[in-house]
């Protein structure tokens, strides 16, 4: 009897363990943080779009990468987001950089960074909002939304 008693114990034990919390970080910048969407990167830390209100009433995205641990690597502003960015609106490339959905003003916009987070270009969808973005296999992108036609698409 003490050995199926041990057992259990032993498996409540490990099962527990699992569960554990391995890291809680409270990122803020500005006035209002909002987390619109986030991924674990291939170096096993994570990326993440956060909405913040620095100057009022201005909204401002932020593309915010950290370790494993949750400590921030660093963090790169884009300008005028609103809160519509969907929770799949973020991929990482197979370079290591970022793809990710900005809504803004109306538009939705696909913004494409470095492994770093530097910009390297933007491209408008539509006249509305965007809300989740994936990877094609012809190394492009697909993302879903709502809104009217944008010129010259079928």
């Amino acid at each position: 009897m003490k050995k199926v008693t041990l057992l259990v114990v032993a498996l409540l034990i490990g099962n527990a363990a699992v569960t554990q919390i391995t890291f809680e970080k409270v990122i803020t910048v500005g006035a209002l943080e909002k987390i619109l969407s986030v991924i674990q990167t291939s170096d096993g830390g994570y990326a993440m779009v956060v909405l913040s209100q620095t100057t009022s009433p201005r909204n401002d995205l932020l593309l915010v990468k950290t370790d494993s641990f949750g400590d921030t690597a660093w963090t790169k502003t884009f300008y005028g987001g609103d809160q519509h960015t969907g929770d799949r609106a973020l991929v990482q490339t197979s370079s290591g950089g970022f793809t990710f959905i900005c809504n803004r003003n109306d538009k939705a916009n696909l913004m494409h960074t470095t492994a770093t987070g530097d910009s390297v270009w933007e491209k408008e969808l539509s006249s509305r909002n965007c809300f989740s973005l994936a990877p094609t296999t012809g190394h492009g992108y697909i993302a879903t939304g709502y809104g009217t036609r944008f010129p010259g698409s079928r």
